[in-house]
């Protein structure tokens, strides 16, 4: 009966002794938790930067313009040439003229962008943020005139068009990517404009408004505009 009385006493002591042990993991698990998710930001700023200019960049039928070296990506920047000034393969009459390529390490190409027809400027201009390592270029178009630009982002190996932006300054020589900030927050890119007053639909239209937060917000895979 004694040895039955000490081994549970033995039990029960080695049992006090685990309880503030795993109450100690818990603790340091749940403070581990709350150090993680203070290190995220609310708000994440996007910064344009200078990628690397490459050259040597060669594909068959297709006059380049700009090549840079971005991770592991080439993007580059041209049209597929006509032949005898007929179009060709993979143009069509809806989709030609100046356009987006990303190549692999091996120059193959793995994006391809829709055409932009026969603009004058295709200007890639790149923003990143130091959080999560998505990169956002965005493509100032123009004629004779700037006339808004196109969005796409790289977010690891995803890769995909975002939308256009028919927006500009209400000063002719302020091309748009001058004013453009790019911010992230609660799954929502914003990309807003610091002017007290835009260009909307330039070339076409222009309409001048007052900037009362007019932005593209891209969320849930859609581009949307509001003024």
């Amino acid at each position: 009966m004694k040895r039955l009385i000490v081994l549970f006493t033995v039990i029960f002591l080695i049992q006090c002794d685990k309880k503030p042990t795993e109450n100690n993991v818990s603790a340091k698990h749940k403070n581990n938790q709350t150090n993680t998710e203070n290190t995220i930001p609310e708000l994440i700023d996007y910064h344009e930067f200078k990628a690397d200019s490459i050259k040597n960049i060669s594909l068959q039928g297709f006059d380049t313009f700009t090549t840079h070296q971005l991770n592991q990506y080439k993007i580059v920047t041209g049209y597929y040439e006509p032949v005898d000034g007929k179009i060709v393969h993979p143009d069509t009459e809806k989709d030609n003229g100046r356009r987006l390529l990303v190549l692999d390490q091996q120059n193959k190409i793995i994006f391809k962008s829709i055409g932009f027809g026969d603009i004058y400027l295709f200007e890639p201009h790149f923003f990143r943020n130091e959080i999560n390592d998505k990169i956002i270029i965005v493509f100032q178009i123009a004629y004779e005139y700037f006339m808004g630009g196109e969005a796409f982002l790289i977010d690891g190996n995803d890769i995909k068009y975002l939308g256009n932006m028919d927006i500009e300054s209400k000063e002719m020589e302020l091309p748009m990517t001058k004013i453009l900030k790019i911010k992230e927050a609660n799954q929502k890119i914003k990309f807003t404009f610091e002017a007290d007053s835009l260009l909307l639909e330039p070339g076409s239209k222009d309409i001048f408004i007052k900037n009362n937060g007019t932005k593209y917000v891209y969320e849930n895979s859609k581009f949307n505009f509001y003024k």
